[in-house]
């Protein structure tokens, strides 16, 4: 007998115990609530050679209304002056930021396209408060986000890139010869193997922050062998020369869909983009 009534105390404890803990899950103080929500980072979106407002538009259109990772709420516009012009904004309390930006004169050199990011990451942390962010850059304009980070690391007047993507970034340049006899522009000079301006990333190494995670999505399309038509495999992997290894991460996509202007619209891509960035799966 005293044994059954010890069980059904220790059951009766149990229970209570169980409804204490969830009434105290369900009626926390807001204030501990509100505490652990970190604030959202906003990411740019950072095009290539010859990039236009269309290059991240399909990425950017899935990211908000298929997956919703997050919000576009911005445009930046560096003009063929070098003004910056900025539509929207970034709410405060907004899940995720989307920003894109546009430069006008989208054949000049990997210098002039960074000086110009740079005008418009300063003005992001002036008018908008932004100290941290995220980039997602395709091509020429992971060399581009890649010099920003070594030109303003430790510089306070910048915000700080906790996060990057380079997806089929050239590190090493184009070696295909048909590539650089049908473009023009100043890029095209920078984009040639052992060109001043990829020696120049290259040798600056040592002030890429090391508070910057980097994946690098590099892609291989079987019609090509060892490249993704346009940047070679070997081209690509050479972020690591430049990334701290604690920092680096890289992911190889072999397949039809692999090519150098369809990574950015592959499925797989979108996958470890939202896992990197934001913790989706």
């Amino acid at each position: 007998m005293m044994g059954r009534m010890a069980s059904i105390l220790l059951f009766t404890f149990f229970l209570l115990s169980i409804f204490f803990i969830t009434w105290r899950s369900k009626h926390v103080d807001s204030n501990d609530s509100f505490a652990s929500i970190e604030p959202q980072i906003p990411t740019i979106f950072v095009h290539g050679y010859k990039g236009t407002m269309r290059s991240f538009q399909h990425m950017l259109h899935r990211f908000e209304y298929d997956y919703r990772w997050g919000t576009k709420s911005m445009v930046i516009r560096v003009d063929r002056m070098g003004i910056v012009h900025i539509s929207g904004t970034i709410p405060q309390n907004l899940k995720n930021p989307f920003i894109q930006i546009v430069f006008e004169e989208n054949r000049t050199s990997i210098e002039e396209t960074a000086n110009s990011l740079k005008k418009a990451m300063r003005l992001l942390k002036e008018n908008y408060s932004v100290d941290e962010l995220y980039i997602v850059a395709h091509s020429m304009g992971g060399l581009v986000s890649t010099k920003y980070i070594e030109d303003t690391n430790n510089l306070k007047d910048y915000p700080i890139v906790r996060k990057m993507v380079v997806i089929g970034s050239p590190f090493q340049g184009i070696e295909q010869e048909s590539y650089h006899k049908l473009n023009t522009g100043k890029a095209i000079i920078d984009l040639k193997p052992d060109s001043l301006a990829l020696l120049e990333i290259l040798n600056n190494r040592d002030q890429f922050s090391k508070k910057t995670k980097v994946l690098n999505i590099a892609g291989i399309n079987p019609e090509y062998k060892d490249s993704d038509g346009v940047v070679s495999i070997q081209s690509a992997l050479s972020a690591r020369n430049i990334v701290p290894l604690e920092n680096y991460h890289e992911i190889i996509v072999k397949d039809k869909l692999a090519t150098h202007s369809g990574l950015h619209e592959h499925p797989k891509v979108d996958k470890y983009i939202g896992e990197f960035l934001w913790g989706y799966n």
